[in-house]
């Protein structure tokens, strides 16, 4: 697997995806938060197709058009 430099995330373009902070980054990856990182040495790195599906994970799923949400229904 040849990875591009597009298809790796530093920890500060994690943060920014997720609009946390850079500690969290490194908390939530050390607690298994976040997928594994790529290590190569010192260096780490997310593949950016990790993180976006962690993304699409933590969005609340919809019910469809012209569904509403549960909840009171008075």
């Amino acid at each position: 697997m040849n990875a591009q430099p597009k298809d790796l995330l530093t920890a500060r373009e994690v943060a920014d995806r997720l609009n946390v902070s850079l500690r969290t980054v490194w908390r939530w990856a050390g607690n298994q938060v976040l997928p594994a990182p790529f290590r190569m040495g010192r260096i780490v790195r997310w593949k950016t197709r990790d993180i976006d599906r962690f993304i699409e994970q933590q969005l609340p799923s919809s019910g469809g058009p012209g569904q509403r949400p549960p909840g009171n229904r008075e």
